[in-house]
């Protein structure tokens, strides 16, 4: 997974408009408009560990929320 993610953010970086809205919106973060060039790595350090101990803080059970849709009078 790491690596489709880190895939599809370059070939994305490709498109000059992809690429200056990346850096427009980092530097609007306070991360640096350079700091895509550090997503590939910084992707790449995340271990499954962390990944479910992040799952484990915020995909509680008791605080799910289900939304049903349905057309209109079903």
């Amino acid at each position: 997974m790491q690596r489709y993610a880190i895939g599809t953010h370059q070939i994305a970086l490709q498109r000059k408009s992809t690429l200056a809205s990346c850096m427009a919106f980092d530097e609007l973060y306070g991360l640096g408009y350079a700091s895509y060039r550090r997503y590939a790595d910084e992707v790449s350090a995340v271990t499954a560990e962390q990944l479910r101990a992040v799952a484990r803080r915020y995909l509680v059970e008791q605080r799910r929320v289900v939304a049903i849709v349905r057309p209109e009078g079903a």
